[in-house]
């Protein structure tokens, strides 16, 4: 790019609206052609700072076509203006890139060339593979035994299972809102001093380094035994030397992995949209959970793969027994998302659902639960357990207690919330977690993704981005 494009591409984009806000930024990258970038959109204080930013952060990017990403957002943001300014558009993407404007239904017809001699247009790259991954696996036994895995080869150190007294502190002031993006980098840091002790953080960065140069996302999976270490908040784990952490880097993901293969046939193929189970749990003995104002924010959230007939939704807002079964009978879900109360007593975890005669609490171990599944469970391949804070009363830890139980007891993969979450952040892992779900991706990949977006709309400074927690069975994050 000259020094005379970059500058009428910035005087041209600062005439458009979608820069008068981060939100009606994020829209236009909503478009398929700009997927590939969706999640690390740049934010700014003013219009101005948001053109320099993505500008700066998708001139010499590409597609897996070959395809300029800021022609690409020329293109689209031309065929949603008008007039003089989609002339411009289209005529800057054309600049950058020929092939995108000719691919533009918007294209004015003047500027769509006869790219008739394809011999004059270079071979696109070859496709990337689907799951372009290398993984890193870390395993601690019961007794502190820290075993490292990669195509590095491996790597072994010993640390003691009690928790440093810093961590429990900080952990606290996690639990009662009462950090900043200081103490949570400190919080992360000492987990991974911790846990990645100099043998394992040399092999780890290894692997990384290995992963970069050939282009390939990381895939860090835990296997932690003590129950000391599993109940901390690892989402927060922190590297100091690339200063960001593991769960939202956009090159990395992280998750909880049992090592347990899938049985044959348990990760189903289906070709049509994947079938969602909404259980919104409101006992009359407990803190409301409005049924009514979590379906409207469910169906909301999933406005996008709704439309794209990539998912389908029923919601059952009276959690008994009766009108669960009913409708794991009648549905077959892929999914299903609960909504309501946990609780963690004495290494016991329950869930709340809806006494069918009294209306209050039925209390549920894990045990109970997925006996509810049983006989329904053919394509059931995620359950999603999530409280917010208008539950005032229960205790999150209880799903983060429950989630690994039913994943040993055979559900390919389970996410859980640690903590409660507010609504804004519940929105926008809903959105972004089942985006990527629909679109066939990895579940550990989706994940990640929700996680970064809701660093990006809500910041680093408290524990909304790392309150889900994903625990997995399937080796390469595919379940659908």
């Amino acid at each position: 790019m000259t020094p005379e494009q970059y500058k009428a591409i910035r005087e041209t984009l600062l005439r458009a609206s979608a820069f008068e806000s981060d939100q009606s930024l994020r829209a236009v990258f909503a478009d398929p052609r700009l997927q590939p970038w969706r999640h690390n959109v740049p934010q700014a204080g003013n219009p101005a700072g948001r053109v320099s930013a993505v500008m700066a952060y998708l001139h010499d990017r590409r597609n897996t076509q070959g395809q300029n990403a800021l022609a690409l957002l020329l293109a689209v943001l031309g065929e949603q203006e008008s007039g003089e300014l989609w002339m411009a558009l289209m005529a800057l993407a054309d600049e950058l890139d020929p092939a995108v404007v000719a691919a533009s239904p918007a294209a004015p017809a003047k500027l769509v060339r006869q790219h008739a001699a394809p011999q004059s247009l270079p071979d696109p790259p070859p496709a990337e593979p689907a799951d372009p991954y290398t993984t890193f696996d870390l395993h601690i036994s019961p007794g502190g035994h820290v075993v490292a895995s990669s195509i590095q080869g491996n790597a072994s150190a010993d640390i003691s299972t009690d928790v440093p007294a810093g961590i429990t502190a900080a952990v606290e002031q996690v639990e009662q809102r009462t950090t900043n993006a200081a103490i949570l980098r400190q919080l992360g840091a000492a987990l991974y001093d911790w846990l990645f002790p100099p043998a394992i953080h040399t092999h780890f960065y290894a692997t990384e380094a290995v992963a970069r140069q050939e282009g390939l996302k990381l895939r860090v999976r835990m296997r932690v035994e003590p129950p000391s270490i599993a109940a901390l908040p690892l989402e927060f784990l922190y590297w100091r030397e690339r200063g960001h952490f593991l769960a939202v880097d956009p090159r990395t993901s992280v998750s909880r992995y049992l090592q347990v293969g899938l049985p044959p046939g348990r990760v189903r193929r289906r070709d049509g949209p994947l079938h969602m189970l909404a259980i919104i749990s409101d006992p009359t003995d407990l803190p409301r959970v409005d049924p009514d104002q979590f379906e409207e924010i469910i169906m909301g959230a999933l406005a996008g793969p709704l439309e794209a007939g990539q998912l389908t939704v029923h919601t059952v807002k009276k959690a008994t027994r009766r009108e669960i079964t009913g409708a794991l009978l009648r549905r077959k879900p892929d999914i299903v998302q609960f909504i309501g109360h946990g609780d963690y007593k004495d290494g016991v975890a329950t869930i709340a659902l809806v006494d069918q005669f009294s209306g209050a609490s039925w209390l549920l171990d894990d045990e109970r639960f997925v006996g509810l599944f049983a006989g329904h469970d053919d394509n059931l391949g995620l359950v999603s357990l999530a409280t917010c804070e208008s539950a005032t009363s229960d205790d999150p830890q209880g799903f983060a207690g429950l989630a690994p139980r039913l994943q040993q007891r055979g559900l390919p993969a389970v996410l859980a919330m640690q903590y409660k979450v507010k609504m804004g952040t519940a929105r926008v892992v809903l959105e972004e977690f089942y985006a990527a779900v629909a679109a066939r991706k990895p579940i550990d990949f989706a994940i990640q993704q929700a996680r970064n977006a809701v660093a990006l709309d809500f910041g680093l400074d408290n524990r909304e981005f790392a309150t889900p927690v994903l625990y997995l069975r399937a080796e390469d994050g595919h379940i659908f």
